[in-house]
């Protein structure tokens, strides 16, 4: 069997498809997966209060393997 090598985006039809979506929860899902490398799971387990705004942090609580991360 041969293999193939999977299709990397560039940066710019990444960005096209980010702003193509209108929806701004779904945007921000998508831009949060991209630019910060999370988790699906931990976008969706991501509440206010876990974003340290003075330090521009965001806090992953009980990510992969139970730990916390930023």
């Amino acid at each position: 069997k041969s293999k193939k090598l999977i299709e990397v985006l560039t940066i710019d039809e990444v960005w096209q498809i980010i702003d193509s979506i209108k929806h701004v929860k779904q945007k921000a899902i998508i831009t949060g997966i991209y630019l910060h490398g999370l988790r699906r799971s931990e976008i969706l387990n991501l509440r206010y209060e876990n974003i340290d705004r003075k330090r521009n942090l965001i806090i992953i609580k009980n990510s992969k393997n139970k730990k916390d991360r930023y």
